[in-house]
């Protein structure tokens, strides 16, 4: 039987002309796979106009392209016999791939011919329009090889048209629906803006708005996208509240994203931080790290007050130079007493200033590339720490934090004390941190600490070890010590201020007064959620008798009871365990409203229950209004339930407004200490700070004599005392208090710079170039036993020599 005449077998040879040249395999496929290796590594697109490539799909998309064209070349080259119908429909994807990135390059085109001319950079640019030719005469030579072998063609290229509008829909559409939910976001409406985030919280992608907080969104990676971008790009600044308000996280608690404009997936390029001198930690720095961590102490039991010192060594991977940027939490009533910084292996003291003029002596440092350390308040016990710069390719740079710290009483014999840790960071902390605190007294550390106690010499014993990070935030890590129930007072001499005095502290234990009034602020943010439950339980420990209100500050303020309405506590623990917690709420509007609720009524406490507050999205106007014109304000109680940034808390308008509760164990039991303070006639433990001139002062046999950093505790007392009244000559007076004590408080803050021309050309004196007050030391015990070993084998090698000589 003859074959038919149609037959493969028996087809005439196709003439050389239908099989594509090996300029087109240069074209199509050498040529754009080149291109996206080179945007892989060096992001060069992404870093000067928008990023092509924002995710996996979005690099497997292109790929596609020359992988496809490839295809159809060793089909139509070698005469491959099969799957010419998947090559058909694969082609037809291809050319919608190309076309789209063509029209997407399309407006930097004129740009690119001219980079070409200028320095053949435009070529990358040119790719998706060379794959666009090479696809198309692809698919010329497809359809010859197809009527060759009488293979059908129609239909073909719309099937592959439809296979590139899929996979473009699935690849795109939460790209475009994320820059369009960012957008409303961004707008000045606030109905606009509560639409973006409903639609970003169902459909968004949050590694498109965690790469925004770093990267404007000008440089979109969708067509739609860069539209929105050119029309009102979302600036990183606004992106940073948005996630905040979508995923209740800071975007400084996310890694930094590693496909963005200035980085590779071959790893990250050099990108200056934009961020560098400013007033808050802002993003993540590539390989920027705390290499080393050290937390040195010593304690006085009787007088209830210790020293920390806190040594950091940062190292700088990149190859810039970097800013480093910490958050640090203080233990509850902190102060920081002194800043160092190591310039060529030796100590530099800081100078101790008022707020705007040391900040301002730390930027202009920072722009002549010089080494500069700057410490100032962010909120109540809170300081930011910044130093730059963290010298490049594996350098590193040395700092040391000195805190005074005031113990928190827990009873007549106990004290407790809560170590520094990080709020908030942008580097990376791999790192344990080595602890060592001394004490005359009993010390004890939580169980699991990692920290053992030892006994060193002079009946000193110590705490030592190494605690991870995760413990070191815990609120539940705290230690305790044991104090003398005997000791009246503790006292010491204050050679500050003028004429000299006397610093005496007592403890004093008084009945309280039970509030029979009181409102519940508590935040609907989605970082409480897992919250719920203890602050439920706690909340039904409150007598019955106690009039509360309580207010959920979630997207829409809920008043889950209001005051008189008669409502038991186990109703309304009933209610907050079944309260909605999403993303990050805006608690101004909850505050404004508790305030309005106690306005008429006298010293009724606010107890704000919250999360992080990173971003702050509504204005405490109102708030500072208050604290201003009333006579009796209400006082908020702050009870941070996770540490992080507190924006609103930042606001030193509202200085003796908030009150910072401790954080000294589990949240039920801290809700349940407070409740109990507040609701419950007891004896309550504070401490009295007075200075006094000598011939007044009591018989000081009959006290303890402590160091000089009970000195330091009665004036950053004294100055928030002086920042409460509002009164412009009581501010002057605080900042001078603080300068003369080296303390960072609101109005003060702590520069070290690296010469002593750059601190006489601010008109600043570091703190050991004064007589007093000298730079506070952690005591060393051992110090002297090491000092009579020296000298014990000095006189014995002396005694050597001489006996040597004389023979």
């Amino acid at each position: 039987m003859t074959a038919p005449s149609n037959s493969p077998e028996q087809a005439p040879a196709l003439p050389s002309r239908s099989e594509p040249g090996w300029s087109l395999l240069v074209l199509g496929v050498i040529y754009p796979a080149a291109v996206l290796v080179i945007e892989l590594s060096t992001r060069m697109c992404a870093d000067t106009f928008f990023d092509p490539m924002p995710t996996l799909g979005h690099a497997l998309f292109v790929a596609f392209v020359p992988t496809a064209n490839l295809l159809v070349w060793l089909r139509c080259r070698h005469h491959i016999r099969t799957g010419l119908p998947l090559l058909q429909v694969l082609n037809g994807a291809a050319i919608g791939i190309a076309a789209y990135f063509s029209l997407l390059f399309l407006p930097i085109m004129p740009l690119a011919a001219i980079a070409i001319i200028w320095a053949g950079m435009g070529l990358l640019p040119m790719a998706p329009f060379g794959s666009l030719i090479a696809a198309i005469l692809f698919r010329r030579h497809l359809r010859n090889h197809a009527k060759h072998e009488g293979a059908p063609t129609r239909y073909r290229l719309a099937w592959g048209f439809a296979v590139c509008a899929a996979a473009l829909l699935i690849v795109e559409i939460a790209v475009v629906v994320t820059h369009m939910g960012m957008d409303m976001a961004a707008s000045n409406s606030p109905t606009t803006v509560e639409r973006g985030v409903r639609l970003l919280r169902l459909f968004g992608k949050e590694g498109l708005m965690l790469r925004a907080c770093y990267t404007s969104t000008r440089r979109s990676s969708d067509f739609v996208g860069a539209m929105l971008g050119i029309k009102d790009p979302v600036r990183p600044e606004q992106a940073r509240d948005i996630y905040y308000r979508v995923t209740g996280r800071p975007f400084t608690a996310e890694p930094m994203p590693s496909i963005r404009g200035g980085s590779s997936v071959f790893g990250p390029r050099v990108r200056w931080d934009r961020d560098v001198g400013g007033e808050q930690v802002a993003g993540k720095v590539d390989r920027l790290a705390l290499d080393g961590s050290r937390i040195d102490g010593s304690v006085d039991c009787d007088a209830a007050l210790g020293y920390l010192e806190w040594t950091m060594v940062f190292t700088n991977g990149s190859p810039g130079r970097q800013e480093a940027r910490a958050l640090v939490g203080l233990p509850p009533g902190g102060v920081v007493s002194r800043a160092t910084l190591w310039v060529n292996g030796r100590e530099q003291e800081a100078a101790f200033a008022e707020r705007a003029r040391v900040r301002q002596a730390y930027q202009k440092v920072v722009l002549t590339r010089r080494d500069p350390l700057l410490i100032t308040t962010a909120g109540p016990d809170a300081v930011l720490v910044q130093c730059f710069p963290v010298p490049p390719n594996g350098g590193s740079m040395k700092i040391r934090v000195g805190i005074t710290v005031p113990l928190v009483l827990l009873n007549q014999g106990t004290a407790a004390l809560r170590l520094p840790h990080f709020k908030e960071r942008n580097f990376a902390s791999h790192k344990t941190h080595a602890v060592w605190i001394e004490s005359k007294g009993d010390l004890a550390a939580h169980d699991g600490s990692g920290l053992k106690t030892e006994q060193t010499s002079a009946g000193i014993r110590a705490l030592r070890g190494e605690i991870s990070e995760s413990r070191l935030l815990s609120p539940t890590h705290v230690l305790t010590v044991k104090r003398s129930a005997g000791v009246r007072f503790a006292w010491t001499r204050d050679k500050v201020g003028k004429p000299e005095a006397i610093i005496i502290q007592r403890v004093r234990e008084q009945q309280t007064v039970p509030s029979a009034k009181a409102v519940l602020v508590i935040d609907g943010s989605e970082s409480m959620r897992k919250h719920a439950a203890a602050i439920a339980k706690a909340v039904d420990s409150i007598p019955p008798t106690v009039d509360l209100g309580v207010i959920h500050a979630s997207d829409k303020v809920e008043e889950l009871r209001q005051i008189g309405s008669g409502s038991s506590p186990a109703d309304v623990a009933n209610r907050i365990s079944r309260a909605g917690f999403a993303g990050g709420c805006d608690n101004v509007p909850a505050l404004r409203l508790a305030v309005d609720r106690t306005a008429d009524l006298d010293a009724v406490p606010v107890v704000w229950i919250h999360g992080p507050q990173p971003a702050r999205i509504g204005s405490p106007e109102l708030l500072v209004q208050y604290r201003e014109r009333r006579p009796v304000a209400s006082r908020i109680l702050s009870v941070e339930v996770e540490p992080g940034r507190n924006r609103l808390l930042e606001d030193h308008q509202l200085t003796g407004m908030c009150e910072a509760v401790p954080r000294l164990g589990s949240l039920q039991a801290d809700l349940e200490r407070l409740f109990e303070g507040l609701f419950k006639e007891r004896r309550e433990l504070s401490v009295v700070r007075e200075r006094m001139e000598p011939d007044r002062a009591p018989d000081l046999s009959q006290g303890k004599e402590t160091s000089s950093h009970l000195a330091r505790l009665w004036a950053d007392s004294r100055v928030r005392t002086l920042l409460h009244s509002g009164a412009p000559s009581d501010r002057e007076l605080a900042v001078k208090i603080a300068s003369d004590y080296a303390l960072v408080t609101p109005v003060s803050g702590a520069v070290c710079l690296e010469t002593k021309d750059q601190f006489r050309a601010e008109g600043l004196t570091p703190v050991p170039e004064t007589p007093v007050p000298t730079v506070p030391t952690i005591p060393e015990p051992e110090t002297w036993a090491l000092i009579i070993v020296c000298v014990l084998i000095l006189l014995a090698m002396a005694r050597r020599r001489l006996t040597w000589q004389s023979s």
